[in-house]
């Protein structure tokens, strides 16, 4: 159970969730088609920001500067968050110059990303929720959202989804980095932020 645990932990890893997600998301909404080189530049943009802070993590790990490299002591997360934050906000100054048409929808997706790692830094200066879960409630709230926006069938993506943060909040609690309390308020803030700003199109 406990190799199991950190198998689900490391597949469903937050740094992986956006790639994850905005793959998922185009494949189950027709609303959010986007040309083939559009979705390579974006690819290829959630790429940089999955290695680029994952690398800079692994540093600051090897150098001492954080005891593990999941970042489990929450006085230790304000420099990795603010780099993660960092990364994202570059590219989506980036995704911003783009002169090809991109569905508003794609960047409320992003800002809400950036918004919730924003939120998530103020708590954690004063508690610690679990990042893992609150990737999981965004998955959440962005198909909630785009399914009542859209009108998309999409009970069963919602139930799958449901079912995949059940399951990575039993791994985070079997390997007792977190609370039950911790993987709650994860996931409901990330289900929160994204449901509400991808519902009302919110992005700058």
């Amino acid at each position: 159970m406990d190799k199991l645990a950190k198998v689900v932990s490391y597949v469903f890893h937050p740094l992986w969730m956006p790639m994850i997600t905005l793959f998922w998301v185009l494949k189950e909404d027709p609303f959010l088609f986007v040309q083939a080189d559009v979705f390579v530049f974006l690819m290829i943009i959630l790429l940089i920001n999955s290695l680029a802070p994952g690398i800079s993590i692994f540093i600051m790990y090897k150098r001492g500067m954080i005891g593990s490299l999941e970042v489990e002591n929450r006085k230790e997360r304000m420099l990795p968050f603010l780099l993660v934050i960092l990364y994202y906000s570059l590219s989506y100054g980036v995704l911003r110059t783009k002169q090809t048409p991109i569905p508003p929808e794609i960047y409320s997706l992003l800002f809400a990303l950036i918004l919730s790692l924003v939120l998530c830094l103020s708590i954690s200066l004063r508690y610690k929720i679990s990042i893992h879960t609150m990737a999981q409630g965004a998955l959440f709230g962005i198909f909630l959202a785009l399914g009542i926006k859209h009108a998309l069938p999409i009970h069963l993506v919602l139930i799958t989804v449901a079912l995949i943060g059940a399951l990575v909040a039993w791994a985070r609690l079997r390997m007792k980095v977190h609370t039950v309390s911790q993987v709650f308020w994860g996931w409901l803030l990330g289900a929160f932020v994204h449901y509400i700003v991808i519902g009302l199109g919110i992005w700058i």
